[in-house]
């Protein structure tokens, strides 16, 4: 018997639920039809077919064809052409490290700048309105106090 790509045909299925019945384990009966056991286990246990779709279901490969799909000057998706070309290095701390693009409008991603990952943080912080004078006196202040 012949089998191709690890699928077992509705005879061999028959003929395995069989010889399980017998005693065989999933491993003996994968190495008899050539297939791996987890193949066998697919075909002849309900459950795990359906643990097996969900798998599939919650692991699924995004498509990524409907990427090319799209039109120029949509740029509702992170895979959007940026207004500006990927530059050498980081456009404020002048950094050459993972550059990463940080948009201001969520409904123009084009609005925006290329940073490093630490001025990425940064500026994430700004955008969320954290304290940056406060922070810069409170650093003013404890750099100045002496430890014992």
């Amino acid at each position: 018997m012949m089998i191709i790509n690890g699928i077992l045909n509705e005879a061999q299925v028959l003929e395995a639920s069989e010889l399980h019945r017998q005693g065989w384990s999933y491993r003996n009966l994968g190495s008899k039809f050539g297939v791996s056991y987890t193949t066998i286990m697919y075909y002849l246990r309900p459950e795990s077919r359906a643990r097996m779709k969900s798998y599939k279901r919650l692991h699924r490969v995004p498509d990524t064809r409907a990427y090319k799909v799209r039109e120029e000057n949509d740029f509702s998706s992170k895979r959007s052409n940026h207004k500006r070309p990927k530059p050498d290095y980081c456009e404020l701390c002048q950094g050459g490290n993972r550059l990463c693009w940080h948009h201001w409008d969520d409904n123009d991603r084009r609005k925006g700048i290329w940073v490093c990952t630490v001025c990425h943080m940064f500026v994430e912080g700004v955008d969320k309105g954290r304290d940056v004078e406060k922070y810069l006196l409170l650093k003013n202040q404890y750099s100045t106090m002496q430890f014992p």
